[in-house]
């Protein structure tokens, strides 16, 4: 029985695209960029899972084309998203445990799922007005957060976006939207 693999390098998508899938390169060894289009709002958890470009430790950010950040090794407690990310991705910032504080450019549209899940010492985030979408359960578990400002032009909170965020709540009166 032979097998027949498709390896490419890399991947330009194209400018109808609106959703990528979960796991939906995942596992594509040979894959070292892919450019994403403005029209991609939504990056399901694993797209691009064990392959070279999350993989890389060259940098503090780990980004594909078109501006969609995937994973952040920055070890510091402040950090600072790169101007050009318009997109932060699934897990991209999961379980940094150190990180106190997070500040997102303007130009960031869209937060995904699970982007914070796990980063106990997030005590502030600092969000853009532009953003329009935060994922579900995308500040899970961030026990520390005492502080965040909602945009005016945010369009959607997914389920449980702020789930075991309980010092959000703790003498302070509601968010508003």
């Amino acid at each position: 029985m032979s097998s027949f693999a498709i390896r490419f390098k890399s991947v330009v998508l194209p400018e109808s695209l609106e959703r990528i899938g979960r796991h939906t390169f995942s596992g594509c060894s040979s894959l070292e960029s892919v450019y994403v289009p403005e029209s991609v709002s939504f990056i399901g958890s694993g797209a691009f899972y064990k392959t070279p470009i999350t993989e890389r430790r060259d940098n503090e950010f780990v980004t594909l084309g078109g501006g969609v950040l995937t994973s952040c090794l920055a070890p510091g407690k402040d950090v600072t998203v790169p101007n050009d990310v318009r997109i932060i991705g699934e897990n991209a910032f999961s379980q940094l445990f150190e990180m106190k504080s997070v500040t997102i450019p303007e130009g960031v549209v869209h937060i995904c799922d699970l982007a914070f899940e796990g980063c106990i010492s997030l005590e502030r985030a600092e969000l853009p007005s532009t953003l329009e979408h935060i994922g579900s359960r995308a500040f899970v578990d961030c026990q520390a957060l005492e502080s965040i400002d909602l945009p005016e032009e945010l369009r959607s909170i997914g389920t449980d976006a702020f789930y075991g965020t309980a010092k959000l709540l703790q003498d302070h009166s509601p968010v508003v939207i």
